[in-house]
């Protein structure tokens, strides 16, 4: 990932459990399917150019990290990938995915509430409006950004915000 990253060929470089030479290990076929129907109902609602929207292995460059900073995120864990990647989208960055080992945490069914749910989806169907209309609430401005790590020509920021 962040040898796509350091070839300035993406903004943002996801590790992807739904390419081909992609594994998922650990993780029980009924989480499984329940992870790929979501997807692939975030897909049809966002953008099909993005292959995993919920997978939180991700590189990000400035830019892309700069305007996440600089974005109202409305939702929590795990709607956020969504949300900051909808965001994205919305930019015109560029992202691309790479193959993947995912290993479950052995999290069955059973710690999923059907309210989660329900609140998961009203959540994505909230945000595909706002991505579908343009509409990105935005945060003040980024205070300060400290303290900075150098690899290659690409720069890792940690960014913090004053939230109004």
């Amino acid at each position: 990932g962040l040898g796509l990253i350091d070839s300035g060929t993406c903004d943002i470089a996801i590790a992807s459990k739904y390419l081909p030479g992609s594994r998922v290990t650990n993780r029980p076929m009924g989480r499984r399917a329940l992870s790929f129907v979501c997807n692939l109902a975030v897909q049809t609602l966002l953008a099909r150019s993005v292959s995993d929207y919920s997978n939180g292995y991700r590189f990000y460059n400035r830019r892309a990290a700069a305007l996440i900073t600089s974005t109202h995120i409305r939702y929590g864990s795990p709607i956020y990938l969504t949300e900051a990647m909808a965001v994205w989208l919305a930019a015109g960055l560029r992202i691309k995915e790479f193959p993947s080992v995912y290993v479950g945490r052995n999290e069955g069914l059973s710690k999923l509430r059907k309210r989660d749910l329900a609140k998961a989806m009203i959540g994505v169907f909230e945000i595909a409006i706002r991505h579908r209309f343009g509409f990105q609430p935005t945060r003040g401005p980024v205070e300060a950004a400290a303290p900075t790590a150098r690899r290659s020509d690409v720069e890792v920021h940690y960014y913090t915000s004053r939230v109004d």
